[in-house]
């Protein structure tokens, strides 16, 4: 068999690796995995666009957002601080230019978040299911 028919035998099979088949084990694995009930009327799935999952994950992003700002600024700076020569200056400026973008891509993300919500039905508060007294 040449090359070419074996590539295109592997091709054919991107479930397996190289023409081996799955361990035993995984796939009586795979086929007992009951398929996730669906979200019930009213309720949005936690992994949902939108949902508990899809929020955390983007407020998450937004901290990372912040710090790797202020990273890249401050590395851009030092890079240019070592090919002027003028150390301090170019990486305090860029140090600054990261906060600044850092913050405003954070703004961004949570305007949007907000927007989000606002679209998905207001603003429901953590306390909206306690008993009043």
């Amino acid at each position: 068999m040449n090359d070419a028919t074996r590539t295109r035998q592997n091709a054919a099979r991107p479930h397996d690796q190289g023409g081996r088949d799955d361990p035993p084990a995984l796939s009586a694995l795979a086929a007992s995995a009951a398929p996730a009930a669906p979200p019930k009327k009213g309720m949005s799935a936690p992994f949902a666009p939108g949902g508990t999952f899809d929020t955390l994950g983007r407020a998450s992003l937004m901290g990372l957002h912040l710090v790797s700002g202020m990273i890249v600024g401050a590395l851009l700076g030092y890079g240019l601080d070592r090919w002027l020569g003028i150390f301090p200056w170019c990486s305090g400026i860029g140090l600054l230019f990261g906060i600044v973008a850092g913050f405003r891509t954070m703004w961004a993300e949570a305007r949007a978040l907000i927007g989000q919500n606002e679209r998905s039905g207001g603003s429901r508060r953590v306390d909206d299911d306690a008993p009043r007294s």
